[in-house]
C-alpha cells in the first residue's frame, strides 16, 4: 500500500495506532528544534499574532502588557530579523495586535487591534516600521480576535470583526488604505481566515462547526460548510459536539484548505468543490490552536496547545478511494521554555531560512528546522 498513497507524517504514538490498519508505513526523519529567544517581559507579556515578510525577512510580532494597561510592557508590535532572530524594532500602537498580515502590493503591514472601546486597523511602513495610518472599523461589540488576509488578486485586505447576533468581514482597500465595503456573516465566531489563489475565494473558519467561503467577486458567503462532530459516543455513533474550528490554512500543492479544530481534528477541504474531502484525527483530545503549511518542505505544522506538541503533516494524495485518506503522524515535543509555556496559535514559516517559528502565550519563541533544510544549513 506504500505504492499507492503519498502518506502524511506526524508521531510514534499514533504510528503505533495506524500501523494496525496500513502496512509499510515508515517514519520521516523529525524536524527539530535549533534555537528559541523571547519576546518582551516572559512574566507579564500577552501575544496576539504574527507574520512573516519575505521582502524584508522580518517577523512581525503583536505583544503586549497582558493586563491591557500597556504600562508593563509595550503595546505594539515587535519587529524580529529573520536571520539574527534578534528583535530591531517596536512599533507602539497603544493595544495588542490580534491579526497581522503582508502586503506584497504596496509592502505595507496591517495590523488589527482593539482599545476599551475601538477596533481598528493599522497601517505599517515595512521599511520605516513607522505607522501609515488607522484605519477605524467601529465600536468593540466582541473579545473575540479579529483576522486579516490579504487577496493577491484584487489587492484588497480582508478584516474579520467578530460580533453578536452577527459578523461581518471589511473591505480595504490598500491604495486609498480605507474600508470600501463590508459583507455580512452568518452567526457565530470568524476565529481566521486564510485567501485561495487558486479560485479567488477567501476562507474562514467558524467557531460554530463550519468554514465560510466568501465569494470576492460578488462580496457574498457563497458557501457555509458543516464540519462533522468530533466525537464518537459510547455506542459507536457521533454526538452533536460542533467543532471549534480555530486556525486555517491553504496548500498550494493540492490546492486545498485545511482547518483545525480545538479537539484535535485536521478537516481537508476541496476548493474545487467546496466540499469536505478528509478528517484527520490527530490524537490529541483538545487543544489545536494553529496551523500552517511549509510550500519548501510540503507539510503542514499544527500546534497542540495543552501539550506543547507541534504535528506535523503531509497532506495525502489519494489514489485509490479510502474513506477520509491516509495518513501517518509524527509529533515534534517542544524543550524548555516552551515546555512551559502556553502555545499562542502562532505558527510562521520564513522562506529564506526554512525554519518555521511557533510561540507561547508569554512570549517564548521556538524555531524549528524544516526538513529538508536550506542549501549547506543541516538541522
Amino acid at each position: 500500500m506504500i505504492d499507492k498513497y503519498h502518506f502524511m507524517f506526524v508521531s510514534v504514538a499514533s504510528t503505533l495506532l495506524f500501523s494496525a490498519v496500513f502496512s509499510g508505513i515508515h517514519i520521516a526523519k523529525a524536524d527539530s528544534v535549533v534555537g528559541s529567544f523571547s519576546i518582551g517581559d516572559t512574566s507579564n507579556v500577552q501575544i496576539g499574532a504574527m507574520a512573516y515578510n519575505p521582502a524584508n525577512e522580518d517577523l512581525y510580532i503583536g505583544a503586549g502588557d497582558r493586563t491591557g494597561s500597556c504600562v508593563l510592557s509595550m503595546c505594539g508590535i515587535y519587529v524580529i530579523d529573520g536571520l539574527t532572530n534578534r528583535v530591531v524594532a517596536t512599533i507602539p500602537l497603544g493595544s495588542i495586535p490580534d491579526g497581522i498580515a503582508y502586503d506584497p502590493g504596496n509592502h505595507n503591514i496591517y495590523a488589527s487591534a482593539s482599545s476599551s472601546t475601538l477596533q481598528s486597523v493599522f497601517v505599517i511602513n515595512s521599511s520605516t516600521n513607522n505607522v501609515i495610518t488607522r484605519i477605524p472599523l467601529g465600536e468593540i461589540r466582541s473579545n473575540l480576535r479579529m483576522a486579516v488576509a490579504y487577496d493577491s488578486a484584487n489587492h484588497n485586505l480582508y478584516v474579520t470583526k467578530p460580533d453578536f447576533p452577527g459578523s461581518y468581514l471589511y473591505i480595504i482597500q490598500d491604495s486609498t488604505n480605507t474600508v470600501i465595503g463590508t459583507i455580512p456573516l452568518p452567526d457565530g465566531a470568524p476565529t481566521d481566515i486564510t485567501y485561495n489563489p487558486s479560485n479567488g475565494n477567501l476562507y474562514i473558519a467558524n467557531g460554530l462547526g463550519s468554514v465560510l467561503v466568501i465569494d470576492t467577486v460578488k462580496n457574498m458567503v457563497s458557501h457555509n460548510i458543516f464540519l462533522p462532530p468530533s466525537f464518537p459516543s459510547i455506542d459507536g455513533s457521533w454526538t452533536v459536539w460542533p467543532q471549534y474550528a480555530i486556525s486555517i490554512a491553504y496548500d498550494p500543492d493540492n490546492e486545498n484548505i485545511y482547518v483545525a479544530d480545538f479537539y484535535g481534528n485536521v478537516d481537508e477541504i476541496s476548493s474545487s468543490t467546496n466540499s469536505l474531502t478528509a478528517k484527520i484525527p490527530l490524537g490529541v483530545l483538545e487543544g489545536i490552536v494553529g496551523i500552517a503549511f511549509n510550500p519548501t518542505g510540503h507539510v503542514l505544522y499544527v500546534a497542540n496547545a495543552s501539550d506543547r506538541i507541534v504535528s506535523i503533516i503531509i497532506p495525502s494524495v489519494i489514489i485509490d478511494t479510502v474513506p477520509y485518506g491516509a495518513f501517518e503522524i509524527q509529533r515534534l515535543h517542544l524543550p524548555s521554555p516552551l515546555s512551559l509555556d502556553t502555545l499562542s496559535g502562532l505558527i510562521t514559516y520564513n522562506s529564506a531560512n526554512r525554519n518555521m517559528y511557533i510561540i507561547g502565550q508569554s512570549g517564548n519563541v521556538s524555531i524549528i528546522c524544516t526538513n529538508p533544510p536550506p542549501p549547506g544549513a543541516h538541522c
